[in-house]
């Protein structure tokens, strides 16, 4: 095999000829052992072109005993989402593509319906996803992003956030293993089918037929197979890299819920792309033991009944219910004509919201449509869809008058809540902190604990979080470890105990947070640093690599994983951490110069100003400084710590007066207030002041 270098191998975007730039060879990942079969063969290979690599090519031989799933995955989107190129199907579309980037050659094709996208070769053994894509029904090309990207920005097609090798061969292709080589910067990335052929949802089956995989096997089928599925249609952070059928989700992803800024609305619609399974998380169904497999058949990937008239809802919300599902009689319930599409249980409780410009998919939240929430909050509703020509509040009144009192139910009140914390208002904390421990879907008290982050310096919210340590869900001990991450104390022994928790997750979660202590628990600082080498590709796990060796000494190993991850993503975190490599590596100009550029890629941000005042207070340039300071505390009026050396800066200049109303300020705030109130009473007695410093 020879590596792909990325330079053109035909003329055009597609290579007729068939020439590609490696050899290969592709046998059957499974096969039933009877007569007149043979040997099932692996082959690692590292080009997308030659004959013989799409999924269903692969694991033909399952069909002998298999037929009925072998036909119904073989015309599944599973079966195609990702295939070499065919020139009479491609054709049209390389055309349209081919003036879109000079110098660009597909190789292989990702996506079924609504839009393919082409992958190109790079230099590095890299894979990157084509902008724009093509739609197959409309026969146009798009851009998936819907706005412009520059060459340089993490995402534009070109970078890091389209690279097929980190972002998308994991669920378009069987076997993944990603290579990556982070001294060097390059892939040896390696596959073995093109699309997902069965060894990816069932696992290697040893000794087949008959048998399983030891995973599979020793864990109940239904309550592993949402695992599978949640493996790809989560929107989630990888752990290791390595998840195989029969293992359990967490230890090997970090899900992503509501309390990540702006990946859902505050009632848990998907408001970014999210794909299912976080919004499932927080669903009563999914809360109720529901799995994909219930409405999905998994080979096809279709629905078991159809919703074209409630059937497949109404299997457990009919007369009579099903495992203990509420019964419904959708024409009450509905108050809409039975044979309109408002009368759907999916229009009102999946409503569906467009990703990548083209793709209309259903939430799986299970929402209720609440228009007095889209008009306080500006969550999506699914009355709006259909009644968008109507008065303002005409569907709000309406709902009042058909469900009344019944709209004032928990998941309404904990709406408001989570659209307050985002806000950072302080007076929701008590209502934030009971809704978190009366809440029973795991997923959405794994996010309202996480929520409570920015109050974690508060004792009463501290002590709640040591309590949530103990939840018998490993997302929400997870959460707690995460909030309690900007506290002094950062849960103490509590926190250390869970370096050894059954659940990856939050082993991890606990040994990042007590990181400066990884050499206590050898098997947990390998957990990290396979975390770490798993994300070492793009900027946010350059990031962490760059602090665990500041915290281990290695400051020229810091310094170049900081330069990494901004020059990656030149964003307000990544470019303030290397301004504090910078400031430790006595680099005083290249840290202040860091800094500045920080604030100016995020002004919302505080810390950024704050970290320069710091800097420049060392270097006893405090006029500057006391600038950067009032910078800070413009943004962020309680940033405590902020004020509190605003008064020390302004007391070393001499502005006596005003440093002691920053301190009184910085009294007034959440959390440890004892420095501020000593400074106070110095400076008064500096100025004479003996009444006011015995206060």
């Amino acid at each position: 095999m020879r590596r792909v270098d990325g330079k053109l191998r035909a003329k055009g975007m597609f290579d007729a000829s068939g020439t590609c730039a490696g050899v290969l060879v592709v046998a059957l990942l499974l096969s039933c052992r009877r007569e007149g079969s043979r040997t099932p063969r692996a082959h690692r290979f590292t080009d997308m072109t030659a004959d013989g690599s799409e999924a269903p090519d692969v694991v033909r031989g399952c069909a002998g005993c298999h037929r009925a799933q072998f036909d119904a995955w073989s015309r599944s989107q599973h079966a195609h989402a990702q295939r070499r190129l065919d020139a009479p199907r491609d054709a049209v579309a390389l055309r349209a593509l081919a003036g879109s980037d000079a110098g660009v050659v597909a190789r292989s094709a990702v996506g079924v319906a609504p839009l393919w996208q082409y992958v190109v070769a790079s230099p590095g053994g890299r894979w990157q996803v084509f902008d724009p894509a093509w739609d197959p029904a409309r026969s146009e090309t798009f851009s998936v992003f819907g706005d412009a990207r520059r060459p340089g920005d993490w995402g534009h097609w070109t970078q890091r956030g389209m690279s097929w090798n980190a972002q998308c061969a994991a669920c378009h292709v069987t076997g993944f293993a990603k290579g990556y080589d982070a001294a060097r910067d390059v892939y040896a990335s390696s596959w073995s089918a093109l699309g997902i052929a069965c060894a990816q949802c069932h696992g290697p089956m040893p000794g087949h037929p008959g048998e399983t995989s030891a995973r599979a096997g020793a864990a109940p089928w239904r309550a592993r197979a949402i695992d599978v599925c949640a493996s790809c249609h989560a929107r989630r952070e990888e752990l290791t890299g390595a998840f195989e059928p029969g293992e359990r989700f967490d230890d090997h992803y970090r899900l992503v819920l509501a309390d990540t800024p702006g990946a859902y609305h505050a009632d848990g619609q998907a408001a970014e792309e999210d794909f299912e399974v976080g919004s499932f998380a927080m669903s009563r169904m999914g809360h109720r033991g529901v799995t994909c497999l219930d409405c999905h058949e998994p080979h096809g990937g279709g629905l078991r009944a159809s919703v074209a008239h409630d059937e497949l809802c109404l299997g457990c919300h009919g007369t009579p219910s099903a495992r203990g599902a509420p019964s419904v009689d959708v024409r009450l319930h509905s108050h809409h004509p039975a044979a309109s599409d408002g009368a759907r249980c999916v229009s009102c409780h999946m409503p569906p919201a467009r990703f990548m410009q083209r793709d209309l998919r259903r939430d799986h939240g299970f929402t209720v449509p609440d228009p007095a929430l889209a008009r306080e909050l500006g969550v999506p509703d699914a009355c709006a869809r259909c009644h968008a020509g109507e008065a303002p509040g005409w569907t709000e009144r309406r709902v009042e008058a058909w469900y009344g009192p019944a709209m004032e139910r928990p998941s309404r009140r904990r709406a408001r809540i989570v659209a307050r914390a985002r806000r950072h208002d302080d007076a929701v904390l008590p209502e934030l902190v009971q809704a978190a421990a009366h809440e029973e879907i795991d997923g959405w008290r794994a996010a309202l604990v996480a929520l409570l982050a920015p109050w974690s310096s508060e004792a009463a919210v501290r002590a709640a979080l040591r309590g949530f340590l103990r939840d018998a869900s490993p997302r929400v001990q997870a959460a707690a470890v995460r909030a309690l991450g900007g506290t002094e104390d950062r849960g103490g022994e509590a926190v250390a105990a869970l370096r050894g928790a059954d659940t990856r997750l939050v082993r991890i979660e606990a040994s990042w947070a007590l990181r400066e202590r990884l050499a206590e628990v050898p098997a947990a600082r390998r957990d990290v640093e396979r975390w770490l080498a798993t994300t070492a590709d793009q900027p946010a796990g350059a990031l962490r690599r760059s602090e665990l060796a500041l915290l281990d000494g290695r400051l020229a190993e810091a310094r170049t994983e900081a330069e990494r991850a901004a020059r990656w993503d030149p964003s307000g975190p990544s470019l303030r951490w290397l301004g504090r490599v910078l400031d430790a590596a006595h680099d005083t100009e290249g840290a202040l110069r860091a800094f500045a550029e920080a604030a100016q890629a995020d002004p919302s941000d505080p810390e950024a100003p704050f970290a320069r005042a710091l800097v420049l207070a060392a270097a006893g340039r405090m006029r500057e400084a006391v600038e950067d300071l009032r910078r800070a505390v413009a943004i962020a009026p309680r940033f405590g710590r902020a004020h509190y050396d605003l008064g020390l800066a302004l007391a070393s200049s001499g502005d006596l007066a005003e440093a002691v109303d920053e301190l009184r300020r910085a009294e007034a705030l959440p959390g440890d207030t004892v420095d501020a109130t000593w400074a106070r009473a110095t400076l008064h007695l500096r100025m004479g002041r003996r009444d006011l410093a015995r206060d």
